[in-house]
């Protein structure tokens, strides 16, 4: 996986752009996505974390989709996204990660 793959909306996530719980049902399609993906070797609590990283980034981009965030600024706060995860569990990278991968 690329970072260009990071940049590509998904249909699921279009169909919920406009929702009223946009958090909660970007969340909820989310999971959906990567559920055919998920073995259970993963930690519950990190694989929270992954939707969680995974939903920061698509909020990102609906807020470009949107017109609130400039298209300079797209990529530095998607950046900014990934290298705070790193910061936390230092042994993820999300090239690799098969959760991750499934989504984009």
């Amino acid at each position: 996986m690329s970072i260009e793959q990071v940049f590509i909306i998904r249909d699921e996530i279009l169909n919920v752009i406009d929702s009223e719980d946009l958090r909660a049902d970007l969340n909820c399609e989310i999971a959906k996505i990567i559920a055919p993906v998920d073995d259970g070797k993963i930690a519950v609590s990190l694989k929270r974390e992954i939707i969680e990283l995974i939903s920061s980034i698509e909020m990102i981009k609906i807020r470009f989709l949107r017109g609130e965030v400039r298209a300079k600024d797209l990529h530095r706060e998607i950046d900014f996204s990934l290298h705070q995860f790193r910061m936390r569990y230092q042994n993820f990278n999300y090239q690799d990660d098969p959760i991750f991968n499934a989504y984009f």
